[in-house]
């Protein structure tokens, strides 16, 4: 019966073997090789890949020894393979596809950024072509050289505080009435070089939209360059209170004027602006009309 039993076990498709409490193989089918002991030992802990990678060796103790047990993985191995090559490929791709939306991503934002900037450049046109005017055409006396440095510096100082706002402008809806002070002072600290007599009372804490603070800039720096250098003393004025909001200008020549533009960029934010003439002064006067978003 043993003998059957054994005939049976090496003529069968398993490709297995048992062994004493020694691990000596007493029994194996013709399919299955003879491990090393060591290998036996190993396997208890869990499956052993064999040298070639292609099988595992499992065993299990029983009863007076243990059974021990081959398993192909090739076939296994190849779907792994192929499994891995296709996650390379995904990971390949997703990768291309990122940098695709990231090289997308950065040319919205630099023809973002360019449009934004042609926008700036246009808006400040006539500053640029009066400044490049007066460096261009600078006198060659010390006197007329230094008051043409000094009218370029005005100039010079509205381009980069305007250009600050407009940034402003495409990233935030409203600011502090401060940010309009620091453009009216900067503004100044050039008038003075000058001889201009500058005063500024600019109520804090009014949260404006940049929008309206690019309209009073503006109106402020067509009042000054109408008559510059020409100009002794400059008075602005910002305060809010019942009537609403009021931006008041006066400088010291009654030449002085501002673009008529002006008046339609006031009337569609809401405002209504004033020009008068008095006792050799020029007075802009900006006041909201109950429209405007403040």
């Amino acid at each position: 019966m043993k003998n059957v039993i054994e005939e049976l076990f090496k003529k069968s498709s398993l490709c297995a073997g048992l062994t004493d409490k020694d691990r000596n193989v007493i029994l194996h089918s013709s399919s299955a090789d003879i491990p090393a002991k060591e290998q036996l030992i190993a396997s208890e802990q869990g499956p052993v890949y064999l040298e070639d990678k292609t099988a595992l060796l499992q065993s299990f103790k029983v009863d007076n020894g243990y059974f021990f047990q081959y398993k192909d993985v090739y076939e296994l191995m190849l779907v792994e393979e192929e499994l891995k090559d296709t996650g390379d490929y995904l990971l390949e791709e997703n990768a291309a596809l990122d940098e695709a939306a990231g090289l997308e991503e950065a040319r919205r934002r630099t023809a973002e950024q360019n449009r934004l900037f042609d926008g700036i450049a246009e808006s400040l046109k006539p500053q640029l072509n009066r400044l490049d005017e007066i460096l261009t055409n600078l006198p060659d006396d010390e006197q007329g050289f230094r008051r043409g440095m000094k009218c370029a510096g005005v100039l010079g100082a509205f381009i980069k505080r305007y250009s600050n706002l407009l940034l402003l402008s495409a990233t935030d809806g409203k600011t502090d009435s401060f940010e309009l002070y620091l453009c009216i002072n900067e503004s100044f600290v050039c008038l003075k070089l000058l001889d201009t007599a500058c005063f500024a009372e600019i109520q804090q804490g009014i949260e404006l939209p940049v929008s309206y603070e690019l309209l009073m800039y503006g109106l402020f720096e067509s009042v000054i360059e109408s008559v510059l250098p020409l100009l002794s003393a400059v008075l602005v004025t910002l305060k809010r209170d019942e009537k609403g909001l009021t931006f008041y200008i006066e400088v010291s020549n009654e030449n002085a004027f501002f673009d008529d533009a002006f008046y339609t960029a006031a009337k569609n934010a809401g405002f209504l602006l004033e020009a008068e003439r008095s006792d050799g002064s020029f007075f802009a006067i900006l006041k909201s009309d109950g429209e405007a978003d403040i």
